[in-house]
């Protein structure tokens, strides 16, 4: 066994522990209207290039995530959780391209909706991964007098919907952990029907934005790329989430051919 694997066992086994003790489930909200909410053509060619799982015909890579999404749902449904981050230790791991297609897979699912939010402000790349634009966001959103459904775009994608970040920004770690963002998350977490909220937030070792964020968030998913994240740093970003649950790892751009391995979920 590797460092690094034995990193995640580590990590598992403490997060076990704390899982045990139970989560939190919070009374009803009401649902933003889907009358309110601005839809948005999308090139399908620009997805399929994207490898969005919702355009794509490879079967194996749309059942790793379909895998990925039964097993967070199982966790997140026996907590009653409602929102979700997902990170990484360093740039370039992956973590935007998982929460994407986490996040269409659980849209895909009947039973579920899923709101998408790029919460990355240093280096926002959901819009480009949709070839989408827009002049309002996350930012404009907690800087604003905006309703939450004025940010909100639906490409119609099942169940899908996502809010962008418009560009990159300074001051990140402040709007994160404002009073708006706060209420929100808390608004999030009251129910919205099935609806799961994702949030693709910053690398962890990169500033404090995702530790103010984390620790408002029901549950954290961390992305390690196969072959390149390092278990010293693996460790160091665990160790910032120690007080956030971390229901598990993805196992990013692995060249393991057994779908069980893909995503090294635990």
């Amino acid at each position: 066994m590797d460092r690094i694997t034995k990193a995640i066992e580590l990590a598992k086994e403490k997060n076990k522990q704390k899982l045990e003790q139970g989560g939190r489930v919070q009374p009803e909200a009401a649902v933003v209207a889907n009358d309110d909410i601005r839809r948005v053509e999308i090139d399908p060619n620009h997805l399929r290039k994207q490898g969005v799982i919702s355009h794509i015909d490879d079967d194996y890579f749309s059942d790793a995530f379909r895998l990925l999404r039964t097993r967070v749902l199982q966790r997140m449904r026996q907590h009653g959780w409602k929102t979700l981050g997902i990170t990484s230790s360093h740039p370039k791991a992956g973590k935007s391209f998982t929460a994407i297609n986490l996040g269409v897979a659980i849209g895909l699912d009947q039973k579920h909706s899923t709101l998408l939010i790029d919460t990355d402000m240093r280096r926002p790349s959901v819009l480009n991964y949709f070839g989408l634009q827009s002049e309002i966001g996350i930012a404009e959103y907690l800087q604003r007098d905006l309703a939450l459904q004025d940010v909100i775009l639906d490409p119609g994608i099942g169940g899908f919907k996502l809010v962008p970040c418009v560009q990159s920004i300074e001051g990140t770690s402040e709007l994160l952990g404002g009073p708006k963002m706060t209420a929100l998350i808390e608004s999030l977490k009251k129910d919205y029907g099935n609806q799961i909220t994702i949030f693709d937030m910053p690398p962890i070792l990169v500033g404090d934005d995702v530790v103010t964020l984390a620790n408002m968030l029901d549950a954290v998913l961390v992305v390690v790329e196969d072959g390149v994240t390092q278990s010293d740093e693996f460790q160091n970003a665990l160790e910032l989430l120690t007080d956030v649950n971390v229901i598990g790892t993805v196992l990013n751009k692995s060249t393991e051919t057994d779908l069980q391995q893909y995503g090294g979920y635990y």
